[in-house]
């Protein structure tokens, strides 16, 4: 007897036959689609190799263009020429391109080096290859970048607009390398976005944040780069060429007089450091570039035109110190500020004891050189090779005398902080009834930049910051006591200057451990009334900056806009944050030099 089937269960079956022919057909065509992408893969990365070659062929002719005649490179147009159609006939998607009368003058212009990946890998081949390239700037909205080469801010607004005009934009991924060491230099680039690494035999002595320039030299004097740079993360970058210069100053006798004085003050410069010993350590002709914003950052120098920038970076020394070795001396004249370049320094009080530690990035001495007060600490080498940069006042004096208002302004400023020193100096003999109370200008400094590595005090005009600062008191600790201890009420928070010490649960564990310099802890407590909720307990001597509340408000409280921004900041952290221990998150561009 045959087997019945249900009409139903017969049409479900039709339907799934359908599905499968459906899916093997879509299979079939992935299958294919995948074969083909292979192909074209393949394809792909042999066309890239040929447009390695045809990039370096580029390159090396352009290098001809310059030293040739301008009537004798007609055989090299030819010969580009052939490659191209060369190019063509293998890769018919590859576009027409019909140079301007100009092209091969700016290929040229742009032909900066090639040894591996290079900036000119990039550039020349969209000069040349790409019609849609937007690496030409056609308007001038990076007009405010290149304003900040202290050159370009003197030059005619026209010039410096004919200048933007014909720079390139590049981009630059983790790893390529912006400049080789040995290369001729004939640019001045700018940094945009990303970060970027100064190498010096291999090893990265700085880095580069934007917006900042940097290579001058090869513009203004087409000397050979003495260190390399790399994109240490992805980064746009501008780029401005000597020939592009000369092409926009020569209309303008103007222009052409300022270019002619600014390079022959970097030609003086260079030729007294170049050969000073330990100067590649501080990245050769990057050294100028890797100062110039930490000078910016000082209160002092906050409002100072780039010129004078420009100038008082060309006036900076390099000093390298060996473990041990003193960098200034308790009661010496304070006769220079120090910016750290790389190492640590300890900052050494009268009986010994270490009251604070400063890492890379660091600077001391400005309030001593503004209030011409001797050193009230000793500051010593605590690793080896400490690199660091020095502007004696007697520079920094000679060159703000041609700016007589920004001279004005730090007599003022000086005048100022004296009368917050002898204010504060009356409350603290006030306080402790000892009225040769003495205020420390190190102090000062170490606490005003504690503060600034905040988040809620990042945005704190400076002036506000320094009135904090001289209300911090500095403690040491010994080994094994409580800098906090959990329950206890929380009136202050505290920047650990030097020595180490744990977190530790009111169970008695210990959940994390923190360092000095770089650690704070209790913020929250300068902004609500809570008790603590974990101990910090030292592991070794420690000193401490303490803000307490009482003084934190009498400050903000003749601010009420900083203030609001302060709190509103606050409460923004304090959503993230489960409990008042609160351990820096330093930036990993920090142990070198981020200014």
């Amino acid at each position: 007897m045959g087997t019945k089937f249900d009409p139903d269960s017969l049409s479900e079956i039709q339907q799934l036959q359908k599905q499968l022919e459906t899916q093997n057909s879509l299979i079939s065509t992935l299958r294919l689609q995948y074969n083909t992408s292979k192909v074209r893969t393949l394809q792909l990365v042999q066309t890239n190799k040929e447009l390695i070659e045809i990039i370096k062929s580029y390159s090396k002719m352009s290098e001809e263009l310059r030293k040739l005649a301008p009537g004798t490179y007609l055989a090299l147009v030819s010969e580009i020429e052939k490659l191209l159609t060369k190019y063509r006939k293998a890769n018919p998607e590859f576009p027409e391109y019909y140079p301007p009368p100009d092209a091969f003058q700016r290929t040229a212009e742009l032909g900066i080096s090639v040894s591996g990946n290079t900036v000119s890998d990039i550039v020349v081949f969209e000069q040349l290859a790409d019609q849609k390239s937007s690496a030409l700037l056609s308007d001038h909205h990076h007009l405010s970048a290149l304003l900040l080469f202290p050159l370009f801010s003197q030059f005619p607004k026209s010039v410096v607009e004919e200048i933007s005009s014909r720079c390139f934009e590049t981009k630059r991924r983790a790893g390529q390398f912006i400049v080789k060491k040995g290369d001729k230099g004939a640019e001045i680039f700018f940094l945009i976005e990303g970060t970027l690494a100064v190498i010096v035999d291999g090893k990265a002595v700085s880095t580069l944040q934007p917006i900042t320039f940097f290579g001058e030299l090869g513009l203004l004097l087409e000397t050979y780069r003495t260190a390399t740079v790399v994109a240490k993360t992805d980064c746009t970058i501008i780029v401005v060429t000597k020939i592009t210069v000369d092409s926009a100053v020569a209309q303008s006798m103007q222009a052409r007089a300022k270019l002619a004085e600014f390079a022959s003050n970097k030609e003086d410069w260079w030729n007294r450091h170049k050969y000073v010993q330990g100067h590649d350590k501080f990245g050769a002709e990057f050294s100028v570039d890797l100062v110039r914003p930490g000078l910016s950052k000082l209160e002092v120098f906050a409002s100072a035109p780039d010129p004078l920038l420009d100038m008082l970076a060309m006036a900076i020394r390099y000093f390298i110190y060996e473990r041990g070795q003193l960098v200034v001396k308790m009661d010496d004249p304070s006769e220079a500020i120090y910016f750290m370049h790389c190492g640590t320094v300890e900052v050494v009080g009268r009986n010994g004891e270490v009251h604070a530690e400063l890492t890379a990035g660091a600077f001391f001495g400005e309030v001593g050189v503004l209030l011409n007060v001797p050193r009230s600490a000793s500051i010593r080498a605590k690793t080896e090779n400490v690199y660091a940069f020095a502007l004696f006042k007697q520079e920094m004096d000679s060159l703000v005398c041609s700016y007589p208002v920004l001279k004005e302004m730090l007599n003022s400023a000086a005048k100022e902080r004296m009368l917050m020193v002898q204010k504060q100096k009356k409350e603290k003999a006030a306080d402790t009834n000892d009225e040769n109370v003495v205020i420390s200008e190190l102090d000062m400094e170490i606490a005003g930049q504690s503060l600034a590595k905040i988040g809620m005090f990042k945005k704190m005009e400076k002036s506000v910051m320094s009135e904090l600062a001289l209300k911090m008191i500095r403690k040491s600790w010994g080994k094994g006591e409580n800098i906090v201890t959990c329950g206890d009420r929380g009136e202050s928070m505290f920047f650990l200057a030097a020595g180490t010490a744990n977190v530790v649960t009111e169970f008695g564990e210990v959940i994390d451990s923190v360092s000095g310099p770089n650690a704070y802890f209790g913020e929250v407590a300068i902004i609500e009334l809570v008790p603590r909720t974990a101990t910090v307990q030292c592991t070794s001597p420690c000193s401490t900056y303490e803000l307490r509340k009482k003084d934190f408000s009498e400050v903000l409280d003749r601010y009420p806009d900083m203030r609001k921004q302060v709190f509103d900041t606050a409460e923004e952290r304090m959503q993230k944050v489960e409990c008042n221990i609160t351990v820096l998150a330093v930036d990993p561009a920090f142990s070198t030099v981020s200014w």
